[in-house]
């Protein structure tokens, strides 16, 4: 079996990573951070989790395609990390006296020297989100067998341009954050797919925080919309102005589960009829074979007349010894030497008796 990959992504870097390669040291080496702090964090749980003393990441608990963040210290600012930054990084100054004689007020930071734009530290300043930029969570899913409802796998965080907030644009952005080679389907919390129309294109509809948004490969979802149809067509109606009880959950999964049963059985039913089929075609081949030209049975297993002349089972050899007492030529071929290039054959007993069977 292949070895799961994970997906480790820090800022804009985004690399694939065997489980074989899931190593502090690897890592470090990557995404230029520190190993002493380095740490992986789940993009869908948010749990955090460190190497083990041989510096290995345990990756029980984590599926195929996981999303993972690499947290820790950059090595370009590993050193700078600790230093206490000056009073003139902020701008400020403190006034002292001209005399030289200490005054215990010009230790004290004039309020008239404070400038509040300056107490932005180089931490902070960071560059502003684009002019209508929308930030977007879509979850990867699978489909649950029993409640066919989507189960997260992993996340992507995207950032859409009010230009990309339409559906066929953020399947397409998902599927490249997420590395997935398969077209995807963008649907709703209850597993349904979210089309493509007025109502689902701007960034009014995917600026939405309370929405979540899930995604599932296309074939997934033609496989679970394929199930829904049948079990749909499958319900009972009640009778008209009647209201239908509504099944519980225990009966709808139990139905599920009868509904997946009866998808085998109807499989099952579909290989037998092709094999019958073929078994048939098979009979009617072998009768057509061993079938007399005469008198249009099938040949009996102790007799049976080969014509050399047209190299072929030409009939019985009783029907053979008939013919042959009022015309010299073959039954099938009609060739004048047919009488002295016949032959009995033997051994096709245990065929013909099945045949005839």
């Amino acid at each position: 079996m292949d070895d799961r990959t994970f997906v480790l992504w820090r800022g804009q870097q985004r690399i694939n990573f065997n489980e074989d390669d899931l190593t502090a040291e690897r890592i470090s080496a990557v995404f230029r951070v520190e190993r002493s702090g380095l740490y992986l964090q789940d993009d869908f749980s948010r749990v955090a989790r460190f190497p083990n003393s041989m510096g290995n990441f345990e990756t029980t608990m984590w599926r195929d395609r996981t999303s993972l963040e690499v947290k820790g210290t950059d090595l370009a600012t590993a050193d700078t990390a600790h230093a206490l930054p000056s009073p003139q990084d902020f701008g400020i100054t403190a006034s002292s006296s001209s005399t030289g004689v200490h005054d215990p007020q010009s230790n004290r930071i004039q309020s008239a020297n404070r400038n509040p734009l300056s107490l932005q530290t180089s931490s902070a300043a960071r560059p502003s989100r684009p002019s209508g930029e929308i930030r977007r969570k879509v979850f990867l899913a699978e489909f649950d067998p029993e409640t066919m409802t989507p189960i997260p796998t992993a996340t992507a965080y995207l950032k859409l341009k009010p230009e990309q907030c339409a559906v066929e644009d953020v399947a397409k952005i998902t599927k490249e954050y997420l590395n997935v080679e398969e077209d995807l389907i963008l649907m709703d919390t209850n597993g349904f797919e979210i089309t493509d129309n007025p109502g689902t294109r701007g960034s009014e509809f995917w600026g939405k925080g309370a929405m979540k948004v899930y995604a599932c490969k296309e074939v997934e979802y033609e496989r679970v919309k394929q199930k829904r149809a049948k079990t749909a067509s499958r319900q009972v109606k009640g009778k008209r102005g009647h209201p239908v009880d509504r099944p519980s959950l225990a009966e709808y999964i139990n139905a599920n589960l009868i509904l997946d049963k009866l998808d085998e059985i109807e499989e099952f039913i579909q290989r037998n009829t092709k094999c019958c089929k073929r078994l048939h075609d098979l009979d009617n081949a072998l009768v057509a074979t061993f079938k007399c030209t005469i008198c249009l049975n099938v040949m009996p297993p102790n007799g049976i007349e080969f014509a050399g002349c047209c190299d072929r089972l030409v009939a019985c050899v009783e029907c053979a010894d008939e013919w042959h007492q009022s015309s010299s030529s073959c039954p099938h071929c009609r060739n004048e030497d047919g009488r002295s290039k016949r032959k009995r054959l033997r051994g096709f007993e245990s065929l013909v008796n099945l045949i005839q069977n």
